[in-house]
């Protein structure tokens, strides 16, 4: 049983003690058993460990674009806040989901399975997601298949932003094209 712990510091060196109090059989102590460690690289790479994670959270979560993770299986494992936001679900309510489950149309992520098996890589792949509430928008994806040392694949990792605007101004000018050119060909 141990009566006392301490961490601290002393001439900058980091030591944690570990004291065990023996008593005899009325309860009276009798002695002290102690173990004094230093600590100097063990606590500083537990602190510099916990910065980091702190610092890629921040990141992570700063990020404006979705940043996502998934098992093999399609379902979320990761997802940053701004993929929630656009998605319009928790993190919890995400971690687990298939993403299949967000497409407008799932077979979309058939192909995206397909063609990211085959390369390793999808860059600029264009879908139709829909929101929690139903609401249609469009994505464009950069991913990566993830492998283990064996080269087995074992998740996939990537970003997509929101590109509804620039999908629909495309469409709107192509509409407008269409009919200048009629336009221009009845004209004579």
């Amino acid at each position: 049983l141990v009566d006392l712990q301490y961490r601290g510091a002393v001439s900058n060196e980091e030591f944690a003690i570990n004291a065990k109090v023996n008593r005899d059989n009325q309860g009276k102590a009798i002695d002290l058993d102690c173990i004094i460690r230093r600590m100097s690289k063990e606590a500083k790479l537990e602190r510099d460990l916990k910065k980091a994670e702190e610092k890629y959270k921040e990141l992570f979560d700063a990020v404006p674009d979705c940043i996502y993770a998934c098992d093999m299986e399609g379902r979320f494992i990761n997802v940053n806040l701004a993929g929630c936001k656009m998605l319009g679900y928790s993190k919890e309510e995400l971690i687990g989901k298939p993403l299949k489950e967000t497409y407008v149309n799932p077979s979309d992520r058939d192909e995206f399975s397909k063609e990211i098996l085959e390369k390793g890589y999808y860059h600029g792949f264009v879908a139709k997601l829909k929101h929690k509430s139903g609401r249609p928008f469009y994505i464009e994806t950069y991913s990566n298949l993830i492998k283990d040392k064996n080269g087995t694949p074992v998740a996939v990792e990537g970003v997509f932003r929101d590109v509804t605007t620039r999908i629909k101004l495309s469409q709107k000018l192509q509409e407008s094209e269409k009919k200048f050119r009629a336009i221009f060909d009845n004209s004579f």
